[in-house]
């Protein structure tokens, strides 16, 4: 369980882990750029929905998208999240870095 956060910068990435939703909160209010999250949804202390909006919410072109082993979230539920997509558990590096690439 953790919240992923890549901060995308010409030179490279920047990669930084939380693994508690308290920590993750801690890293989103210091964000100053557009990000890309790996959100999972059921983090020890807390909601990864939560997480996603509160990003999203901070900084529109921010990509999130959440993960799981657990659940697949609806459309309802990736709406109200604000998230851009979900990416279930397990998964590879190659469909981690397509999300990157992406954006």
């Amino acid at each position: 369980m953790s919240f992923v956060i890549c901060n995308v910068k010409k030179e490279g990435f920047r990669v930084t882990v939380a693994n508690s939703h308290k920590t993750a909160e801690k890293i989103i209010d210091e964000i100053d750029n557009d990000s890309i999250a790996f959100i999972d949804i059921n983090l020890p202390d807390g909601n990864g929905y939560v997480l996603a909006n509160k990003l999203k919410s901070k900084n529109q072109d921010s990509t999130v998208y959440l993960i799981s082993a657990r659940e697949i979230p609806g459309d309802l539920e990736l709406r109200n999240s604000m998230a851009d997509g979900f990416i279930p558990k397990p998964f590879s590096k190659k469909e981690i870095f397509e999300v990157v690439n992406e954006n």
